[in-house]
């Protein structure tokens, strides 16, 4: 399992709580093989951390969870597009 986020305290936070798992490998998120799970922590899917999400589903193979604090509905289905395994938020804007 990797950990990709935009800021290092986010990444550290994540990890250091993965960590407490002896039974999950965690990975650098450099190195990783195709069908690694990816944590994918963004506050917002913007257009940045779209491409790069599309750029570890699709170019590197891995599987991805989603976490972010709030998601659109129209980035909802970019994220399905990519093949996204799980989205977790706290807040999804414009669903019912």
């Amino acid at each position: 399992m990797a950990v990709n986020a935009p800021d290092l305290i986010s990444r550290e936070g994540v990890l250091s709580r993965l960590r407490r798992h002896p039974e999950i490998e965690v990975r650098e998120e450099s190195d990783h093989e195709p069908g690694t799970v990816v944590i994918f922590v963004h506050g917002t899917l913007d257009d940045i951390a779209l491409a790069r999400l599309r750029r570890v589903v699709h170019d590197e193979g891995a599987r991805v969870v989603l976490v972010v604090s709030a998601l659109r509905e129209a980035e909802l289905l970019d994220v399905v597009e990519c093949g996204v395994a799980n989205v977790m938020a706290s807040y999804a804007q414009g669903m019912p």
